[in-house]
């Protein structure tokens, strides 16, 4: 018998399945990721509590403005130089996100932080709105008092400050910042500010008073107490501030 000398055919492994097989794993994980944080940021920034004169974005979950369970002590009637004031006094420390922020709403608000110490996060937007770049105007005889900012910093492409955001009393008057402090450093390279980022009282009038800021200011256009811009079209007075940072 003749003996077949044809040698038998290998199939080798295909190394190419494979490794779709491991991109496409990892594709998928990735994609998983992606949709936590997605769903994980949505829910953060719904969560918001609002009344008449305020409204607080990305504040602690399950948690009041006032009550037994509030963030602040809110008060009214409160009489000061004539003007019947809302006040809200904070109660306790709470976590900062770098997109907590509280917005108001109406005219005659008083915000105390009560000297409290709340641990600032990186890439800060600003604690308090009261008026925008998008050409919305903020309330007058508004009044924010006794906040302490510690440590962390406003990000380089910001124009906030760490107390109050850019725009602060635009087109508002009778508007006053005072006792308050921050230690954060300002890396911005447009117009942020220790206190109050850029255009702080456009065409307003806001007084700025017995306030103070720590941190290193590396960006152009930026400021211990105010950023750039402040005052335009208004007035702001800034009395017995001073700032220690590098600049």
């Amino acid at each position: 018998m003749r003996k077949n000398n044809m040698k038998q055919k290998y199939n080798k492994p295909s190394y190419g399945i494979l490794i779709k097989v491991i991109v496409g794993i990892i594709l998928l994980v990735t994609l998983g990721i992606l949709l936590y944080k997605f769903f994980n940021t949505s829910k953060e920034n719904f969560n918001t509590l609002s009344d008449d004169k305020i409204e607080l974005h990305n504040f602690p979950e399950g948690k009041d403005i006032d009550g037994d369970n509030g963030i602040f002590t809110k008060e009214t009637n409160i009489e000061e130089n004539g003007i019947t004031y809302t006040k809200y006094t904070l109660k306790e420390a709470f976590e900062l996100k770098t997109n907590t922020f509280i917005k108001i709403l109406s005219e005659t608000v008083i915000i105390d932080g009560n000297n409290i110490e709340l641990d600032c996060p990186d890439n800060f937007k600003g604690l308090i709105q009261n008026g925008d770049i998008n050409n919305n105007n903020g309330y007058s005889n508004v009044t924010i008092q006794n906040f302490k900012l510690i440590g962390g910093s406003i990000g380089w492409d910001s124009i906030s400050g760490f107390i109050c955001q850019d725009y602060f009393s635009r087109g508002a008057v009778n508007n006053r910042i005072q006792n308050c402090y921050t230690t954060g450093n300002i890396l911005s390279q447009y117009s942020s500010g220790g206190i109050c980022g850029a255009a702080c009282g456009r065409s307003g009038k806001v007084t700025i008073t017995n306030c103070y800021t720590t941190g290193d200011i590396l960006g152009s256009g930026t400021g211990g107490i105010c950023g750039s811009g402040c005052g335009f079209g208004g007035t702001v007075i800034i009395t017995n501030c001073y700032t220690t940072g590098v600049i």
